[in-house]
């Protein structure tokens, strides 16, 4: 794990900034880059597993929020088809325009 390291993150290229700091650990997303805020002295195995346990949360997240979204849409449309994307595109945000779930590969 180094400074200005690549990571993707929602199909955003991020580069990681590490910034050594007497507080507990931190992850920010920022224009550009992934804010890392670790104690002066930590190992890159505890860099990555602050990470590693920060980005688990972002997803953990996203997956909550679109499962809700999912549901709902169906009290809509009880069905997968045109009309239940349709409903689901209409109540995303902007920025992602699927739910983690749904993505085309």
């Amino acid at each position: 794990m180094v400074e200005r390291e690549s990571h993707l993150l929602w199909g955003r290229r991020l580069f990681l900034h590490i910034e050594e700091v007497n507080a507990a650990p931190q992850v920010h997303v920022q224009p550009g880059k992934l804010l890392l805020r670790v104690r002066p002295g930590s190992s890159v195995e505890q860099r990555r597993r602050i990470l590693a346990a920060w980005y688990r949360s972002e997803v953990r997240m996203a997956c909550l929020d679109d499962f809700v979204l999912h549901e709902l849409a169906h009290l809509r449309v009880p069905a997968h088809g045109h009309a239940f994307i349709a409903l689901l595109h209409a109540h995303l945000p902007s920025s992602a325009p699927w739910p983690v779930g749904l993505r085309p590969i």
